[in-house]
């Protein structure tokens, strides 16, 4: 996750040496020795990643929200102001008329009942961003994100109001496999079954090339088998610092 510059993203990356990598995984990149291989003909170690105190505040309706997700070659980028992000899912127009008309309502509607600290929070599962293309997309259940509306005091005396005091948080995000491919057992080594080639030394070539098509020795397809273990995988993550690892650019 970034802004548009490199200094403020957040990079991570899932550790295949890890000795807390989940199995299947586990032994698809690391040999009993310790020795990685790397998954050079691999689909994906990962399907997911969940990030946790990812904060964006918006004190007024043009305030702007950016969040940008770049990985396996692919980029999400959501680019806009706090008023259309929130747009399928409430009206900021109704809530300021609401707050001025009835603040006990408006505090009603948006306060956990019994906790007067505690702010409801809203899950937003229909997003809009932009993609690698530059066009516009709309999904639902790609991303998830909460919500929480409350309100501030305003004077238009600036020696009145110190300021908003908007907590930054620092992001921390982990990988997940929660596919059902994610548990696809690894497929045993094609030299240690019992299929052999029955070759007939006919001096008809054509007679010996159709036995060798026909007379192999055991199944070619097997179904898919999966391990026993609860989805979704942690796939253990590392968070790159920036300036300390030489990171690709592309």
């Amino acid at each position: 996750m970034t802004d548009y510059t490199d200094q403020e993203a957040l990079r991570i990356q899932p550790e295949i040496h890890s000795p807390e990598m989940p199995e299947p995984l586990k032994g698809r990149y690391q040999e009993g020795n310790g020795v990685v291989r790397l998954p050079c003909d691999d689909m994906k170690v990962a399907d997911s990643v969940v990030c946790d105190d990812f904060i964006s505040y918006c004190a007024e309706p043009d305030d702007k929200i950016l969040f940008a997700l770049q990985g396996a070659g692919d980029m999400f980028l959501i680019d806009t102001t706090c008023r259309d992000f929130l747009a399928p899912y409430t009206n900021w127009d109704n809530l300021q008329a609401q707050l001025d008309s009835d603040v006990t309502a408006f505090e009603a509607e948006h306060k956990e009942p019994g906790n007067a600290n505690l702010l409801k929070r809203f899950p937003m599962k229909k997003v809009t961003f932009r993609n690698k293309f530059g066009v516009d997309q709309t999904e639902d259940d790609w991303f998830e994100f909460e919500y929480s509306i409350w309100w501030r005091m305003h004077s238009h005396e600036p020696r009145c109001f110190a300021g908003d005091h908007l907590t930054p948080a620092t992001p921390v995000c982990q990988f997940y496999c929660w596919g059902q491919q994610c548990l696809l057992k690894n497929p045993p080594s094609p030299n240690t079954d019992n299929r052999l080639l029955a070759a007939d030394m006919s001096e008809d070539k054509s007679v010996t090339r159709k036995r060798l098509l026909e007379q192999l020795a055991g199944p070619d397809i097997v179904a898919a088998d999966y391990v026993d273990a609860k989805l979704p995988l942690k796939i253990p993550t590392r968070h790159l610092d920036s300036h300390k690892y030489v990171i690709p650019q592309n």
